[in-house]
């Protein structure tokens, strides 16, 4: 076969003169093997790696509790029935994470959807990702007739970079059309979030050193660290870069001899007199005193930008600091310089509002609910949506970011429609809340297409993505109230 013997396989298609045989063979390598990456950097060519697919191990059971025979029940619209992913440790760098899926259609998609996979850490963080369309994108979930099966190959390839340690599988589906992923519903039909936890995937350094080209760095910059670390260069999104949220950037790093201090690196926000406005100190992402002679390494860090920044130019440097707190020197500094960056200020409004549903709830002591709309013209049909505007007024700064859950249950607290989302749509994340303003955040919230006519309600809350914890809600008088707020003053009618 094509693949025996070949861990990974790269397969150029030429795009010209009719490929028909390039076609016959991708549609062959998408059934047999792992596709994992696609290349459009040569001219005239599509250049995609494959993966093996040996020592595949089947999944038992997935994240959620109670999911049936199934792994996982994607919107009710897609089954997974089973998977299997190579145990085998994969190299940082070389290796690629096969997966075998299996899927059954449930219900109408309504458009076409892709299969994303990521593989993450304790934290949360993605070291690896790929979203695509089934089969290499030879197949499609709208073409599947209801109860109809599909095998679906996927490869995960593990960055050049990436540390050794144990990461999390996940899979979620997405659509095509506005890029929502499904929910993921537990054997209740409640939502769970939106990605199944596959499996762990243990990362193993290379077998053999690699050379630092291999790094994804965009943008190269040069600093040794007394002999003892390297700075390759940094990874940074174009800006401007929003006070409230996180300025997030990668550094890559090449150990020059074997670690022997667990160093820390500080990253800051400086002004023109080189005043730090902005600043984190956290350690790599993995331990410096354990960095072997030539690891490559790609480290993540985020500084948070106050809500009250000034917009502005700042520049953004990096350091290494000992354990007992000193700076590694560096070409003679003791930091570098890595570029400028640009904050901006989102708009703010500081006018008190008028819901037309007066309340007086707040949220785990740092936000205030002073009322809402409602607007659901009459009476609402099963697939229908409905809109619902909450008013906030931040009471303390939030240390983390918060989604805010709007759910319609019935009497028994069963969800018949929700919409979980950052608020304002992801335009005013909580961390960028300021005491003395006023939100507006609207959601428009779907009707389960199976819900019976009935009496329904409508319960609002924040949770934590990263770990799922709901803040406490207390009314007026601080009497608690839950991990929820119920608005019990305007139940919500759904008929056929």
């Amino acid at each position: 076969m094509l693949v025996d013997g070949h861990p990974r396989l790269w397969f150029p298609a030429y795009q010209s003169l009719g490929r028909l045989w390039e076609t016959s063979v991708e549609t062959i390598l998408n059934r047999i093997a792992f596709p994992a990456q696609v290349d459009w950097n040569l001219p005239g060519t599509k250049l995609t790696l494959y993966g093996q697919g040996e020592n595949l191990t089947p999944i038992v059971d997935s994240s959620v509790a109670g999911a049936g025979d199934d792994l996982g029940n994607f919107g009710n619209r897609l089954a997974l029935e089973q998977a299997q992913v190579g145990d085998t440790p994969a190299e940082a760098g070389r290796g690629v994470i096969p997966i075998r899926l299996t899927w059954r259609k449930l219900g109408s998609l309504g458009s076409q959807h892709r299969v994303a996979l990521r593989l993450t850490d304790a934290g949360g963080r993605s070291w690896a990702s790929r979203d695509s369309r089934p089969q290499g994108g030879d197949a499609s979930f709208a073409a599947l007739s209801p109860g109809e099966r599909l095998t679906d190959h996927h490869g995960l390839l593990v960055p050049a970079g990436t540390p050794p340690g144990d990461y999390q599988l996940r899979l979620s589906v997405v659509s095509q059309l506005d890029d929502r992923p499904l929910d993921l519903l537990d054997a209740g039909g409640q939502p769970q979030g939106v990605e199944a936890l596959l499996t762990s995937i243990q990362v193993v350094p290379p077998a053999t050193p690699l050379e630092a080209e291999v790094l994804p760095i965009q943008h190269p910059v040069t600093g040794d660290f007394e002999g003892k670390v390297r700075l390759l260069g940094y990874s940074l999104s174009d800006g401007p870069f929003r006070a409230g949220e996180g300025l997030k950037f990668s550094l890559f790093w090449q150990a020059l001899a074997d670690g022997s201090q667990p160093y820390v690196v500080f990253a800051q926000l400086q002004d023109e007199t080189g005043r730090a406005v902005a600043l984190s100190e956290t350690p790599p992402a993995y331990p410096a005193d354990r960095w072997p002679a030539g690891m490559l390494l790609r480290d993540p860090h985020q500084i948070p930008l106050p809500p009250a920044l000034p917009e502005g130019d700042y520049r953004l440097a990096v350091g290494l600091l000992r354990p007992d707190g000193p700076r590694l020197l560096v070409g003679g500094d003791d930091q570098v310089v890595l570029t400028t960056v640009l904050t901006t200020q989102r708009a703010r409004d500081f006018s008190p509002p008028s819901p037309i549903f007066p309340v007086d709830a707040q949220f785990g002591g740092r936000a205030r609910l002073l009322g809402y709309d409602l607007h659901t013209e009459g009476q609402l049909e099963p697939g229908q949506t409905f809109e619902l505007v909450l008013y906030w007024q931040p009471i303390e700064t939030f240390n983390r970011g918060y989604t805010v859950f709007v759910h319609l249950i019935d009497a028994e607290s069963q969800i018949v429609g929700n919409r979980d989302q950052v608020p304002g749509g992801g335009d005013f994340p909580t961390t960028s809340w300021m005491k003395g303003e006023y939100l507006t955040d609207v959601y428009h919230v779907p009707v389960n297409p199976d819900t019976p006519p009935g009496d329904y309600w409508i319960e609002v809350g924040f949770y934590d993505p990263v770990d799922g914890t709901r803040l406490l809600v207390t009314d007026a008088q601080g009497q608690p109230l839950g991990d929820r707020l119920l608005l019990e003053q305007t139940p919500v009618v759904v008929d056929r």
